[in-house]
This record gives C-alpha cells, structure tokens and sequence, in this order.
C-alpha cells in the first residue's frame, strides 16, 4: 500500500479554504489516486460512485489553480500535480534509485519537461561522486510571467548549436550512465563504442539550436535525456562473418539478423 506525505498547512490556505466540501475531499482523493510520479488518470466516474457527488473537470482546475497552478492537465484523461515530486522525494532524483528512475521515465514518456517542475533542481546520475554527478536544472516555473527576462546567453559558450569539434566526449561515467539506462529500459546491453558512435551522429545531426547550451557539459545531459527516449542500436563488427567462422551457420546467420 502506498503512503504518502501530507501538508498540515494546506488547512490554513486561502484557496483550499474557499474550496467547496466536495472538491476539498477530491482533492486528497486525487494524492491518493495519483502514481508515484504524481500523474492522475482522471476519473471522476469513480470519484462520483464512491462519495456520491458530481464534480466538473473544469471547476476542480478552477478551485486548485487559484493563486498559482497545482494541477498541470496534460490532456483531457491525465493530469499532473505540480509540487508532487519535490515535496514527497525532495528537490533531488537520483537515478540509481529505481523508484526515481521509474519517476523520470513516467516525466519523459508524457514528455514532461524537468525545468518546468516547480522545486526540483537537480538531477543525479550516481553516488560516486557528489559534486560531478549532479545535474543542475534551473528552476525556471513561472518566470516569464513574473516579468523576469532569461539569462544573457552572452556568456555562454555555446550559442545554438555547437560545432562538434567544439564539444569533447562524454566521460566516462556519462557514457556507462547511458549503457545502464539502456539496459534498465529493456533496449539490451551495449559497450562504450556503440555509446560514443551514437553520440557523434546525434552530435552531427540531432543537436538542435532551439537552445542555448552553457558548456559542454550541458550538451552532454541533453544528449543523456535524448537516450532516454531512443535506442541505442550495436554497431556490426567489421566482416563480423570472418570474426566468427567458429560458430555454425545458423548461428551467423542470428547475428547477421541482429545486426541487419
């Protein structure tokens, strides 16, 4: 059975307050029908047949939302409950925890983008080390319509899309981060080769100027979330039909459809 944190606060807060009974018991209905990524398939079917009440999709975003937004609808059938994530695993996922993981793998399958999570501000890809392993994403919720312009990008290194001689290759411990999220999201094992031949043809192609990038450093994590959501295929051998003449036909012939 899930459990999950509550604030003793909300009770002192104008919105929930003003709230009618109904949506108030709708709203914990909703933190404790939600998953663990704080994503709510909206059924208010269910909500009405268990509590005998009729609510509207359109006044319960009404009543949450006021004042700031607590409730992001995704679409007409999944909602998103803005604070979910920082406030019941704190400003920080870690990726070698596999609750985290799966998190962050429910945020890229609806394509909800992490910067635009309120309160959370890092991304850790490891426990080796604490300083290096940590991504920062900037807290950017809600700026633009509080009147605070974007950074400069004067300083920034790479303005748009950076020339590929430009940008060194991923360390290693960014490259066995990729194998490992490609392994956990069953697209089976590769070595650092297939990584880093990965990595120059999306370098080349795929690295769009639709940002700006502050180091090379930044490049590497987009191309770290862009795995996320690609698999990343073995590269053949060279004349992998000599590099086996030990193994029977049949055999090469499950490796030349492996690797088709």
């Amino acid at each position: 059975m899930a459990k999950r944190f509550s604030s003793t606060e909300i009770w002192n807060e104008d919105w929930f307050i003003e709230s009618p009974q109904e949506y108030k018991l709708f709203w914990f209905y909703i933190l404790s029908s939600c998953n663990h990524a704080g994503l709510y398939k909206v059924n208010f079917k269910s909500f009405s047949i268990v509590n005998g009440l009729i609510l509207t999709p359109s006044k319960a975003l009404d009543y949450f939302n006021t004042g700031k937004q607590r409730i992001r609808a995704i679409s007409e059938t999944l909602w998103f409950i803005e604070d979910f994530i920082p406030y019941q695993y704190g400003n920080t996922l870690n990726l070698s925890n596999r609750v985290h993981l799966s998190i962050f793998n429910e945020l890229q399958k609806h394509e909800i983008d992490l910067k635009s999570i309120r309160g959370l501000k890092g991304l850790k890809e490891g426990v080796k080390d604490k300083d290096k392993d940590i991504i920062v994403v900037e807290e950017i919720v809600d700026t633009t319509a509080r009147g605070i312009k974007p950074p400069s990008t004067a300083a920034f290194s790479f303005p748009g899309k950076p020339l590929p001689e430009d940008v060194p290759d991923p360390p290693p411990a960014k490259v066995q981060s990729v194998r490992e999220r490609q392994y956990q999201l069953g697209h089976g094992k590769i070595d650092e080769a297939d990584v880093l031949a990965y990595w120059k043809s999306w370098l080349e192609n795929e690295a769009t100027g639709e940002r700006y990038y502050a180091n090379a450093s930044d490049v590497h994590t987009k191309f770290f979330y862009h795995c996320g959501k690609n698999v990343i295929k073995p590269t053949p051998p060279k004349n992998f039909k000599d590099a086996v003449p030990h193994i029977k036909q049949a055999n090469a012939q499950a490796v030349a459809n492996k690797y088709g």
